[in-house]
């Protein structure tokens, strides 16, 4: 397989419908023509498994992301046809946090401490100076040896905002892109219930 078109008739894997990197392959495929069931198969999988199903020619197509892409089967395997950002047509946010707004409201000045905590975590993990260390705490949560992990925090890994900020025009282009694939039914004005009141008061106590 070459192009998307090529994958018509075939079996995709995916993590799970809905999913951050589940979206993006639909969104693509639909604009090439192609919908889930008429024109392919889409089975969920675990990460660690898709290689393996891969290599034994149960599915035909899987999304890559690290760590799995730097095996050196997967390299010698695959070929790339599509990234998120062409499937999404542009950089995309994916992962925000949310509460409700009467809990934000009863709860602001933990919710607040909470948020300082966190940005001075990912000052720390996102400042390239502190990649080693930040390399090493990944290695003791995920067990894995850390010669494996040296794209934790670099261009190689998604970016994150050092200080927690989400980007709401990239978010609102996930969003719209989860309505187009009827994961939403109606369409959502992401700034309309967006409130960084409480972050932009955290960040400024570290400044």
């Amino acid at each position: 397989m070459k192009t998307v078109d090529d994958l018509k008739g075939k079996i995709l894997a995916t993590v799970g419908a809905g999913a951050a990197l589940d979206i993006p392959v639909r969104a693509m495929l639909r604009a090439h023509g192609l919908e889930d069931r008429r024109d392919y198969t889409m089975v969920e999988a675990a990460f660690p498994n898709m290689l393996p199903m891969l290599l034994d020619h149960k599915i035909d197509f899987m999304p890559a992301v690290n760590p799995f892409v730097s095996d050196p089967r997967f390299k010698a395997s695959t070929r790339p046809l599509f990234t998120v950002a062409e499937a999404m047509g542009g950089p995309t946010q994916f992962i925000v946090w949310t509460a409700q707004e009467s809990f934000i409201q009863k709860n602001r000045a933990v919710m607040v401490d909470l948020l300082e905590d966190t940005v001075r975590v990912a000052r720390f993990l996102t400042d390239p100076k502190n990649h080693d260390a930040a390399v090493a705490i990944a290695a003791k949560i995920t067990k894995q040896p850390p010669a494996n992990l040296g794209y934790v925090y670099t261009d190689e890994d998604p970016y994150r905002d050092p200080n927690m900020r989400p980007n709401l025009d990239y978010l609102q282009r996930a969003v719209d892109k989860q309505q187009e694939t009827g994961f939403l039914k109606d369409k959502l004005d992401v700034k309309a219930h967006a409130d960084l009141a409480p972050l932009e008061e955290a960040i400024q106590r570290i400044n």
